[in-house]
């Protein structure tokens, strides 16, 4: 199933900020200890997926920047 959440710029930089703050602050070397990768965690594919998005964005802004 897949679930639309509808945020605003800053809304999203919030998310983004945070789920990048809460995996810096994973204490990675426990978990890949007890034999699980950290890869393994659904948010750290919340988190590229948010990457994604931002890097796209980024992009359409530069490309406006450009032609104005």
């Amino acid at each position: 199933m897949t679930k639309l959440l509808e945020l605003t710029e800053d809304e999203f930089q919030v998310l983004h900020e945070l789920v990048g703050d809460t995996l810096d602050e994973m204490d990675t070397w426990d978990f890949e200890d007890a034999g699980v990768p950290l890869s393994d965690y659904e948010i750290v594919h919340v988190f590229n997926k948010l990457n994604r998005l931002q890097e796209k964005q980024n992009a359409i802004n530069k490309l406006n920047r450009l032609n104005t």
